[in-house]
C-alpha cells in the first residue's frame, strides 16, 4: 500500500460498543451528552475491542473530512477535524460526532497515519503483495461506490513503479510486477492468473516506462496516470491507446472457500508442520532463505498443503527451538500464506 493514508468511515473514531444495534441506534446514542461524555473520555483511555485510529493517526489534525454526506457539511470537506471544530466552536470529538449524526449516509475520512519508512519496510520483504484497497468506480473518471476519494483507487501501481522503482530503488521492476500479478493470485489461491503464460487468462497491461508516472493526488484524486497505452482483460481490449474501448469482459473471481452451490465450504485441516509458523513471519529467516532457492514456476498455482509442510518444515523445527509454540492448531494460516 503506497500511500501513508488510509481511509475510512468517519465513524471508526466512535468506541465499538456504541455501533450496536446499527446507524440509527448510534445516532441515538450521540445525541445524549453523557454518551458523548464516555465516548471522548474513552478516546483517551481506550475501549475494549475497538482500535483507537485516533490515536494511531496522531491526533486529530491528521484526520480530514473528505465526503459529509450533507450539503451544509460539505464546506467542511478537505479540513482536519481540528480545522473544522475550531469553526464550529466545539471540540474535535463533538464535531466528529455531529459529522456522523447528520450525514445522510456513511461519513467518509481519510487518516494520516503511515510513514515513508513503513512503506519501504514493508515493500522489502519478498512475501508483501500490492494492493489498492480501493473500492471500483462505475464510470471511469469517478470517485469508487465507497464515496471515499483517495489517490489509491487511480493511482496505486503507476505508483509503485514510479516512485519506489525508479525514484527510490526500493524494488526492481521485476520484483515490482511480481508483487503486484502472480504473488497475490497466488496467495489468493486464483489458478490461471498472475503469468503471461499458455492457458493462462491473458490480463495484460502495456505501458510505457518513461512515461508512466501516477497524477492522482488528495486534492484530485480521479486524476487517470500516464504511460499506460494498453490493457487487455481476459484477452479482450479494455484500454486502447489511452482509452477506455467500453468493453467489459471482468470475470467475478471466486476462492476456494465457495463451493458450485454458493455456501462456505468447511476450512482444509491445518498442516502440524505449519501449525506454528504464522507468528514467525517476520523473521528474515523464513521469507528471505525461501526465497533465495526458489524459482516462481510455482505461481499461479496454489501448492499442495503436503508439499508446502514438506517445504516448510525445517524453518518450524529451527523456530521451535528458539520458541516455546502454542499447541499445534492454534494458528489457523492456510499454508498458501505462506508460500514466500
Amino acid at each position: 500500500y503506497p500511500y501513508t493514508a488510509g481511509g475510512t468511515g468517519l465513524e471508526a473514531t466512535i468506541a465499538a460498543w456504541a455501533h450496536e444495534g446499527g446507524a440509527d441506534s448510534l445516532r441515538a446514542r450521540l445525541a445524549r451528552p453523557e454518551v458523548r461524555e464516555r465516548l471522548k473520555r474513552e478516546l483517551e483511555t481506550g475501549s475494549a475491542g475497538w482500535w483507537n485510529i485516533v490515536e494511531a493517526s496522531g491526533g486529530w489534525e491528521n484526520v480530514v473530512l473528505v465526503n459529509a454526506r450533507n450539503a451544509t457539511n460539505a464546506r467542511y470537506e478537505g479540513r482536519n477535524l481540528v480545522e473544522i471544530a475550531r469553526e464550529m466552536g466545539q471540540s474535535p470529538a463533538d464535531a466528529a460526532f455531529d459529522l456522523v449524526s447528520q450525514g445522510e449516509g456513511r461519513v467518509m475520512a481519510i487518516y494520516h497515519m503511515m510513514s515513508e519508512p513503513d512503506i519501504e519496510t514493508a515493500l522489502r520483504f519478498p512475501w508483501t503483495s500490492i494492493g489498492s484497497d480501493a473500492g471500483a468506480a462505475l464510470q471511469p473518471g469517478e470517485q469508487d461506490g465507497l464515496g471515499l476519494p483517495h489517490p489509491r483507487s487511480y493511482g496505486t501501481f503507476p505508483r509503485i513503479i514510479r516512485r519506489y522503482v525508479l525514484e527510490r530503488r526500493i524494488l526492481t521492476l521485476e520484483e515490482a510486477v511480481r508483487k503486484m500479478t502472480s504473488w497475490p493470485a497466488t496467495r489468493m489461491r486464483l489458478p490461471q492468473r498472475g503469468l503471461l503464460k499458455e492457458g493462462f487468462w491473458a490480463d495484460v497491461v502495456v505501458f510505457e516506462l518513461d512515461r508512466l508516472y501516477d497524477r492522482a493526488t488528495y486534492e484530485e484524486p480521479t486524476r487517470f496516470p500516464t504511460g499506460v497505452d494498453w490493457v487487455l482483460v481476459n484477452g479482450e481490449v479494455v484500454i486502447d491507446r489511452g482509452r477506455h474501448t467500453g468493453a467489459r469482459p471482468g470475470h467475478v473471481l471466486y476462492g476456494p472457500g465457495r463451493t458450485q452451490q454458493g455456501s462456505v465450504a468447511r476450512p482444509a485441516p491445518i498442516p502440524a508442520a505449519v501449525d506454528s509458523i504464522a507468528e514467525t513471519t517476520s523473521h528474515s529467516t523464513v521469507g528471505s532463505s525461501s526465497a533465495a532457492r526458489r524459482d516462481h514456476s510455482g505461481e499461479g498455482h496454489a501448492p499442495s498443503p503436503a508439499r508446502r509442510a514438506a517445504q516448510l518444515a525445517p524453518e518450524r523445527a529451527k523456530h521451535q527451538r528458539d520458541r516455546n509454540p502454542g499447541p499445534p492448531g492454534q494458528f489457523h494460516v492456510s499454508p498458501v500464506e505462506l508460500h514466500f
